[in-house]
């Protein structure tokens, strides 16, 4: 557990993260609202706020990526260049924006029934598209754990960038950390995914958001607690791309299988999603999985030093 503020000063630090935490997240949303929303992903009634929904799914996608990283950026020098603190806010606000509507907001039933035009038996030709929405979202994620470590370095320049991009995608950890660190990701990942399969209760039963987000979330929060108590490791990337490869098995699976965990009794219809892993939308997953791992990550390890640039 975090250690427990002993002082004013640490109290104060605690709620002035917070308080950036909360600014940045507000920030993003509001550009995810106002921005991404009506260029990208404009909403109807019960339509899930996802890239492959759009019209125009290309334009869309490069609008979503640049709302994030120019968001991103915004809230990188809000939260003090602390680049988990960011990726939390990314998290949270993917999370809140995907929420849009209540109860009648677009859940993964709702696009099911948006991408089958004729009522028939389970395809897996919906599940493909999310493929391109988690593609999306691991660039701006990957861009903007690199960003952060650029501002973070004492000197702007060519090589600052290269070695920023060393220092967030990993290459230069030491190595058993280079070692143990796929392994991490995968130990976050299958226990994430257990959980998350449990959690989300009987395949046959009505998608609701809030028991997505509570499944997604106690996963990945039991997923970082159990690896960084069995392995030690603590970079960051082994975390927030956790939810990338749940989510991206998840729909590779229900592609290739429609009816994978269907009871019989309802494998004719094809509003059903095939199984737990997919009952979330991409940006549900990402935004709650990021923003729950790097939560408990965060309460395990302080934030990384700074990267030189000799």
């Amino acid at each position: 557990m975090a250690a427990r503020p002993t002082s004013r000063t640490s109290v104060a630090a605690v709620w002035i993260t917070r308080l950036r935490l909360l600014t940045a997240t507000a920030l993003l949303w509001g550009l995810l609202h106002f921005v991404a929303g009506p260029l990208a992903v404009p909403r109807g009634l019960d339509r899930p706020v996802l890239l492959a929904a759009a019209p125009h799914p290309l334009p869309a996608a490069l609008v979503g990526v640049v709302v994030l990283l120019a968001g991103g950026t915004a809230a990188l020098f809000i939260a003090g260049r602390d680049g988990h603190l960011t990726l939390m806010a990314v998290g949270l606000a993917l999370a809140l924006w995907a929420a849009e509507g209540g109860a009648r907001g677009g859940t993964m039933e709702s696009w099911l029934r948006f991408a089958n035009e004729r009522p028939g038996p389970p395809s897996g030709t919906p599940y493909w598209p999310l493929l391109a929405d988690y593609a999306c979202l691991a660039v701006a994620l990957a861009l903007l754990t690199v960003l952060s470590e650029w501002l973070r370095s004492d000197a702007v320049s060519e090589r600052s960038w290269q070695r920023a991009a060393r220092v967030a995608l990993a290459p230069d950890e030491p190595p058993a950390e280079r070692r143990l660190g796929p392994l991490a990701l995968l130990l976050t990942t299958l226990v994430a995914g257990i959980v998350t399969v449990i959690l989300t209760g009987p395949v046959a039963q009505a998608v609701y958001r809030g028991q997505v987000y509570f499944a997604v979330g106690v996963g990945f929060f039991a997923g970082t607690w159990v690896t960084t108590h069995l392995l030690p490791v603590r970079h960051p990337l082994w975390f927030w791309s956790a939810p990338l490869l749940l989510g991206i098995v998840g729909a590779i699976a229900a592609a290739l299988h429609p009816t994978l965990l269907l009871p019989e009794l309802y494998r004719g219809t094809d509003t059903i999603p095939a199984w737990g892993l997919v009952r979330a939308l991409p940006l549900e997953t990402v935004g709650v999985g990021v923003f729950a791992a790097l939560w408990t990550l965060r309460t395990k390890a302080p934030p990384r030093p700074a990267p030189t640039t000799s």
